[in-house]
């Protein structure tokens, strides 16, 4: 594995070369430089604007569940799976691969996690709670404007990753998955500390905030006492 643990991370690496070292559970993130890519940075002040839970296949290969927004193709909008390989290419954007620490990959069920992903097939994008979780950062500054219940029937990029953590008895905390943005996941204290960027089109080491904050942190599921 090309790995320098002196080295400064992320490494920018080729995919093929940690290919045979990425597990069941890892995550994969996207920073776009779209225009709704860029949107959601903005509002989630992080450089990360999609993220996927990796699902390695019978035969080795590796593909991803994600939910998206893609209005002309019904196969690519929702949550449905894709191979990574073939979405590296036509990317416009950085690209990272996070591992799982061996402690939370401990706890982690990930045959329940492939399980409750392959029941979201099809499920459509939640384009609105994207929206309304990432406002929450408005509470930093007194503001209290949203509150979200927790809603599995639509998701968004992050929700999915972390309802699929859930059902995988990845945490004990009663987590709101629907109030949990791309930028509160990547900054969990559960990932190793060496992560890789498999497309850099700028050619630039991109620095994420990882491993900086305990679940505990994260929105939970309110009960009618809160």
């Amino acid at each position: 594995m090309p790995t320098n643990t002196s080295a400064p991370h992320p490494q920018i690496v080729d995919y093929q070369d940690i290919r045979s070292h990425i597990q069941t559970g890892d995550i994969i993130v996207f920073g776009g430089f779209y225009l709704f890519s860029r949107f959601i940075k903005w509002v989630t002040r992080s450089k990360a604007s999609h993220l996927a839970t990796i699902l390695i296949d019978a035969k080795g290969r590796i593909n991803f569940f994600e939910s998206t927004i893609h209005l002309k193709d019904k196969k690519k909008h929702g949550v449905h799976l894709t191979k990574l390989s073939k979405s590296l290419p036509d990317y416009r954007g950085n690209i990272w691969i996070i591992r799982l620490n061996e402690e939370f990959r401990e706890q982690l069920d990930t045959e329940k996690l492939y399980q409750y992903l392959v029941l979201q097939q099809g499920k459509t994008y939640d384009f609105k709670g994207l929206i309304l979780s990432g406002l929450d950062l408005l509470e930093e500054v007194g503001l209290k404007l949203t509150w979200i219940k927790r809603n599995d029937r639509k998701h968004f990029c992050s929700e999915l990753v972390m309802e699929g953590y859930l059902a995988g008895n990845g945490f004990k905390e009663n987590i709101n998955p629907s109030e949990v943005t791309p930028a509160d996941i990547i900054q969990l204290q559960m990932y190793h500390p060496e992560y890789y960027m498999i497309k850099s089109p700028k050619n630039k080491r991109v620095k994420l905030k990882i491993n900086t904050r305990p679940s505990s942190s994260l929105p939970m599921v309110k009960t009618k006492e809160d």
